[in-house]
Order: structure tokens, then C-alpha cells, then sequence
């Protein structure tokens, strides 16, 4: 079941009271208890709150994770063993290369400020989210890249300012492998 550790840290909360919680957490101040708590109860994965490495001065994400499921007498290995399973696609992700685009265009520089060229390059290549292409088939992952391209090349009108028109783009996946993708199978999803 998706979630299922934080789901039974919830009933367990529930069953035994915020408040109690809130103490049994050992915090010097009963304020910063119940800001790491509530963040991390508005936290909708388990995965979001490992990933987004919640610090207190007192816990980091795994730790006051470790706390709560201590203190909510949590004990059951299947559902500890989440919070591992979680961890290691954290590891994963963070061992694979960011997948970006560059979008290959006609462009030969003339007198173009240099400060200029810096605000724009951001629009002809730009970095995709891991999470987007990760643990998903090529298939998948074609059509995913496909259709941020579209986006991209429908936002501007297949023209970006100052570069010009672009001619097909370059994916740069997960692994580092350069792909190139005609702007005719781009439009054609």
C-alpha cells in the first residue's frame, strides 16, 4: 500500500494524541515539536519528506522519522522498511545525472551583450525534473520528453528571442546519452 508507513504514523498520532506526541518528541521547546510535526503531517509522501531534508537543530529528515515511528511504537519491519526503500530512490536519483535539453538553433553571435545572452539562454536549454523520466520505460520517457518539447516549441513559436528559429533539439537523458529530436516528430504527438 502507497504510503502506508505515514498513514499508520497518522492513525498512530490520532490514537494517541497530538499533545503527547508533541512531548514524547524531547524537544527543549514545544513550539519547534510541533512545527517539525506539522510539517511533516502536510507532508503528502514519505518520499517528499526524506527528499526535502527537514533539519531542526535537533533532527534531520531520517531521524525525527526514526523518532516519530519510536514514539508512535511503531515497530512492524515491513513498514520500517519504507523509509529504506525511500532513502535508496533518493541515493539513485541524486547518482544520476540531470536530464536537460538544448535547443539546436541558427544563431551566429554578433554584438549581443553578454548579459543578455545569460537571462536568455535559459530559454533555449533547460534542465527536466528526475522524478519526471525516472524508473519509467523508454517508450514512456519518449513521449514524456516529446511533450515538453511541444510545450516549449509551441510557447515560442518555434522562434526563441535572440537565437532564432530552432532546427531540432538535443536530449541529454538520465545516464548522459545525447539524443537528437526532430522538431517533425516533436509536433507530430
Amino acid at each position: 500500500m502507497k504510503n502506508s508507513l505515514k498513514n499508520k504514523i497518522h492513525t498512530q498520532i490520532n490514537k494517541i494524541g497530538y499533545n503527547e506526541i508533541v512531548i514524547k518528541l524531547n524537544y527543549s521547546s514545544k513550539e519547534k515539536a510541533k512545527k517539525s510535526l506539522d510539517k511533516f503531517l502536510n507532508t503528502k509522501t514519505l518520499y517528499d519528506w526524506l527528499k526535502n531534508g527537514h533539519y531542526d537543530l535537533k533532527y534531520n529528515s531520517k531521524t525525527f522519522l526514526d523518532k516519530l515511528c519510536e514514539t508512535t511504537n511503531i515497530k512492524d519491519i515491513n513498514l520500517l522498511s519504507e523509509i529504506e526503500v525511500q532513502k535508496n530512490k533518493i541515493d539513485t536519483l541524486n547518482s544520476l545525472e540531470t536530464p536537460y535539453i538544448i535547443s539546436n538553433v541558427d544563431w551566429k553571435r554578433t554584438s549581443e551583450p553578454i548579459f543578455v545572452l545569460s537571462f536568455l539562454i535559459s530559454k533555449k536549454n533547460f534542465n527536466i525534473d528526475k522524478e519526471i523520466v525516472y524508473g519509467i520505460s523508454k517508450e514512456k520517457e519518449r513521449i514524456e520528453i516529446l511533450k515538453i518539447l511541444k510545450k516549449h516549441y509551441k510557447k515560442y513559436n518555434g522562434v526563441l528571442p535572440i537565437f532564432g528559429s530552432i532546427k531540432s533539439y538535443f536530449y541529454i537523458d538520465l545516464f548522459g546519452v545525447k539524443k537528437e529530436i526532430s522538431i517533425k516528430e516533436v509536433l507530430s504527438i
